[in-house]
């Protein structure tokens, strides 16, 4: 064989070999949407996180604080990720997706409630995270695959000056 000929054999290989080290974090490069419906059973994670963000706060604060991270931190019947070519995003129940740029482009974002953020977002082999600045707190939400995709572990991570402490839950998912 001609050592052209090994120079081609190489980089087919090699492309091959690549291809199939991508596999883990490969749905964040496949376009289409991927429906997750939550594990049972998660809501108190949700409601002892809150708790713990607004411990110390007077307790007017308190109130008003913990009825509305308790009214915008749900678990969806139905998680949607969607890919696209050019964005990433996710979309509970019917609520408005929050599609970012794949670049990491810094955007505003309207989650169709009067609630107004900067958002972008990156994504790493298995794992987008989207990050929400909204000047007097933020929060970033990791969504983790796993199981090539079959198993969802969504991250939250919500803070403010306003709070008691940071806000931290995980909730789990499976594919429909």
């Amino acid at each position: 064989m001609t050592r052209a000929w090994w120079i081609v054999a190489i980089v087919v290989v090699g492309r091959s070999v690549n291809a199939q080290s991508t596999v883990p974090g490969a749905l964040y490069e496949r376009p289409g949407q991927y429906a997750y419906a939550p594990d049972t059973g998660q809501l108190p994670a949700i409601r002892q996180a809150v708790d713990r963000g607004v411990a110390g706060m007077l307790p007017t604060a308190h109130r008003i604080a913990r009825r509305r991270l308790l009214e915008t931190n749900t678990i969806p019947a139905v998680l949607r990720v969607i890919v696209m070519a050019d964005s990433v995003g996710t979309q509970g129940d019917s609520g408005k997706a929050m599609m970012l740029p794949r670049n990491g482009a810094v955007i505003r974002w309207d989650n169709g409630h009067g609630d107004v953020c900067k958002a972008h977002e990156t994504v790493v082999a298995d794992t987008l995270t989207q990050f929400c600045d909204a000047g007097s707190g933020g929060s970033a939400f990791q969504y983790v695959m796993e199981n090539d995709g079959q198993r969802l572990r969504m991250i939250a991570h919500i803070t403010s000056p306003h709070l008691g402490g940071p806000v931290d839950y995980v909730i789990e998912f499976s594919r429909q």
